[in-house]
């Protein structure tokens, strides 16, 4: 599947679920412009995907530490290859090694713990599940069928000529747009 299928089937999915199991999706509102918003489960605290994305936050910091050291010893800010390079670097620094395999019900005990710790207790974990899992149907919520995916699909077709580079035909529709060879232009090579 390509990007495009993966994204409708998301939302075919995300609709899905919300027909199926009662939680409601709709789109953080710290979108960046030009990019595709991130959709999350109402009801669902913020902290809890901040306290999970610290390998983010941890790349981050490592890549400022060289950065610095790069302004240092060259006497100024590294180029966009440079900061590049940086941020590979930063990110192969800060990896850590694999934790053991878990089972599901020891990853989801983790996960407990974890939530549990960022909320203050169990009770406030269970609070926002049931907060998550008993939001209304927004009033505009449609069901997932032939119609909704059509025309979700082309929506999302009409919106990738803008997020990909311009003038780089694939090679079929260069192929495609080429004048086809015909007699007549082969006899006057």
């Amino acid at each position: 599947m390509d990007g495009l299928e993966l994204g409708v089937r998301d939302r075919g999915l995300n609709g899905q679920r919300q027909i199926e199991l009662g939680p409601r999706f709709a789109e953080r509102p710290d979108a960046c412009d030009g990019k595709r918003p991130v959709r999350e489960m109402v009801g669902v605290d913020p902290r809890l995907a901040r306290f999970w994305s610290k390998r983010r936050q941890v790349i981050t910091a490592r890549e400022e530490q060289l950065e610095a050291e790069f302004a240092a010893t060259r006497g100024r800010t590294p180029d966009f290859a440079e900061q590049t390079r940086l941020f590979a670097r930063a990110t192969t620094d800060t990896r850590q090694r694999r934790h053991a395999p878990r089972s599901e019900r020891e990853q989801r005990a983790a996960w407990w713990q974890d939530a549990a710790a960022v909320l203050g207790s169990d009770q406030s974990v269970l609070a926002m599940v049931r907060e998550a899992l008993s939001q209304p149907l927004a009033a505009t919520a449609e069901a997932v069928e032939g119609a909704w995916v059509a025309r979700t699909a082309a929506d999302a077709v009409r919106s990738v000529p803008s997020s990909r580079a311009r003038g780089a035909a694939a090679p079929s529709e260069r192929r495609s747009n080429a004048a086809p060879a015909t007699a007549a232009s082969r006899s006057r090579r």
